[in-house]
């Protein structure tokens, strides 16, 4: 006869294995396609919005995104953002076609896609990789001057910085630059960027992208920053 505390022990062990299948098992599963930044087909995601635009002030209202099929997403904004009500095609990887001018929260959207696109078959804890995302355009008429060419993606490395049951948290950040020496001094341009954002379901929970332009002399510069944040209803 197989005593009662050996039967409790391998009972104990089987269902430890178990929860590890799963959790593992879990984790694969929003590594490996399932995680998306775009709702389901068939589905909609409403979105508090906000944009901080250079000169400008901040815009806040509501983001709707609507999955009508995989080839597509209908966008409406409305609140002080300016308006948006528009159907725009989306690739095979998942990125939204850009209108003219850029829209801010397209261009997030994308890098969010392209960051996840890129992003290592498990997402464990402080995993890193690295890649270039598009920068934001800086508004027509208002930049006090032209970027240098090159500015328009900046490199950026990516860490997870935790995955707690259904929810994984991640940070990029990173900057591209050109710099001279004059004889005032060191001057160029700095362009930063960072972004934020939690996946829950393998879905887009929240984001924040910051971007930030320095320019002029570096050890005093002109600086101005643009930013877009999505936080879900």
């Amino acid at each position: 006869m197989i005593g009662t505390r050996s039967i409790d022990s391998r009972i104990i062990a089987s269902m430890l294995m178990l929860c590890l299948a799963s959790s593992l098992v879990g984790l694969e599963a929003r590594a490996d396609g399932q995680m998306s930044v775009l709702p389901n087909v068939g589905t909609s995601q409403r979105y508090n919005a906000s944009h901080g635009l250079p000169y400008m002030g901040s815009q806040d209202g509501t983001l709707t995104i609507t999955r009508a099929d995989v080839t597509s997403v209908h966008i409406t904004a409305g609140g002080s953002l300016t308006a948006f009500d528009q159907t725009l095609s989306v690739d095979s990887s998942g990125s939204i076609a850009q209108v003219s001018p850029a829209d801010p929260f397209i261009n997030t959207l994308n890098n969010l896609t392209a960051i996840l696109a890129a992003a290592p078959s498990s997402l464990q804890p402080n995993a890193q990789w690295t890649l270039k995302i598009q920068a934001p355009s800086w508004p027509s008429g208002r930049r006090p001057m032209s970027l240098p060419k090159g500015f328009e993606s900046v490199p950026v490395t990516v860490t997870v910085t935790s995955v707690s049951g259904n929810v994984v948290s991640l940070h990029a950040e990173g900057k591209d630059e050109t710099d001279m020496m004059t004889i005032a001094g060191n001057s160029g341009t700095r362009e930063s960027m960072t972004v934020d954002f939690q996946l829950k379901s393998g879905l887009l929970e929240s984001c924040t992208q910051t971007t930030e332009l320095a320019f002029g002399m570096m050890a005093s510069p002109t600086t101005i920053s643009q930013s877009a944040s999505l936080t879900a209803k």
